[in-house]
């Protein structure tokens, strides 16, 4: 029988199974900062209803979620009849080279909350 090196057979499986790896641990790292941003989003849209129903003021409701939150988000604020639209936004930037092709560069994450205005 012929003598084999394992060591190089080791090193050239290891190679094959570098680049999936790092794709899934990049994949995973991605998806966890979009679902904390949501999170985030979701609690500071909570928040903004709120200061809405405290202050219905759009420029005192953005100044207090900017004193509340150290993130970035752009917030808006729609009213169509008796009903106000909050809507909190913010861009994820995605690293992971194949999931840029599906979710794009920038991930735009919300969170949006429809109140009865009386």
């Amino acid at each position: 029988m012929p003598k084999t090196n394992s060591k190089g057979q080791a090193l050239v499986e290891f190679l094959l199974i570098l680049p999936i790896f790092l794709f899934i641990l990049l994949a995973v790292v991605d998806f966890g900062r979009i679902f904390v941003t949501r999170s985030n989003l979701e609690s500071l849209s909570s928040e903004a209803v709120k200061l809405y129903e405290k202050d219905s003021n759009y420029d005192t409701v953005n100044k207090e979620l900017k004193e509340i939150s150290s993130d970035e988000f752009v917030l808006s604020i729609d009213k169509n009849g008796n009903k106000v639209k909050i809507v909190v936004q913010r861009d994820v930037s995605i690293m992971t080279p194949g999931l840029q092709q599906v979710l794009g560069k920038v991930y735009k994450a919300s969170s949006e909350r429809v109140i009865l205005d009386e």
